[in-house]
């Protein structure tokens, strides 16, 4: 009976893991073509999430597609300045 229970959890943390994981990596396609801008609590939520500089430079990328939009919106030059200090400022 026990070793049902412990299978349970070890299935159920599996599968929750396997759930995040499908999660991020959707979250991180759709940068490729969704065509409305998103919040930027949104977008910080994807920097701390992005585990790879690739997911870093999607976000960036996926910026500079609104860049008229928010050429002088300080939120959304905060998100990108944390980016690039990561990877590309000493």
């Amino acid at each position: 009976m026990l070793d049902k229970v412990i299978q349970g959890l070890f299935d159920g943390y599996r599968t929750s893991k396997t759930h995040k994981s499908k999660k991020h990596d959707r979250d991180f396609k759709e940068l490729e073509w969704y065509p409305m801008l998103y919040s930027t609590n949104h977008l910080n939520y994807l920097v701390d999430e992005a585990e790879t500089k690739e997911e870093h430079e999607a976000i960036l990328s996926y910026m500079y597609r609104f860049e008229n939009a928010i050429r002088d919106a300080p939120a959304y030059n905060k998100i990108e300045k944390k980016i690039i200090d990561q990877y590309w400022e000493e």
